[in-house]
């Protein structure tokens, strides 16, 4: 009964013996991870675009940015990234289009494709980010049908 209790007492002081070796818990970074600007004084969307290779278009969008488009010293712009995904053998440019919920043929156009249906293994496509597009246009059609049904 003693010798059970020493093992039980030794297991359970395993941590105050060795804390020196405990894995320590680091924030975790994701592929997904998300990139944020913060901006300087004199900055404009015009830069924050061209800095970070992305358009003003989403820059306004992701950032709900409202006319007339102005940004203030210290205020956080989401960056968003552009997708690349590497083509695996079996892909289609229609599989890996439904997998990131994006038009085929804007994929193909992005990539300057000739033939949608010839892409290789190992290809890097840049996927664009094509949900933001749809939400818009969606807006607008919902807008014009008011408009008509008045």
């Amino acid at each position: 009964m003693r010798l059970l209790f020493f093992i039980f007492f030794l297991t359970s002081c395993e941590s105050f013996f060795f804390q020196d070796f405990k894995i320590k818990h680091f924030p975790k970074s994701s592929k997904n991870e998300e990139l944020y600007y913060k901006v300087k004084k004199g900055d404009n969307l015009y830069f924050i675009a061209k800095k970070f290779n992305v358009t003003i278009p989403k820059l306004i969008n992701y950032n709900n940015i409202n006319a007339p488009y102005k940004i203030y010293p210290n205020q956080r712009i989401f960056i968003p990234k552009k997708r690349v995904y590497s083509v695996k053998k079996g892909d289609t440019l229609y599989s890996i289009s439904r997998k990131y919920k994006t038009d085929l043929f804007v994929v193909a156009k992005f990539n300057n494709l000739k033939n949608v249906n010839q892409i290789n293994v190992n290809q890097k496509l840049i996927i664009p980010d094509y949900l933001v597009e749809k939400k818009i246009v969606k807006k607008k059609i919902k807008k014009n049908e008011k408009l008509l049904t008045k």
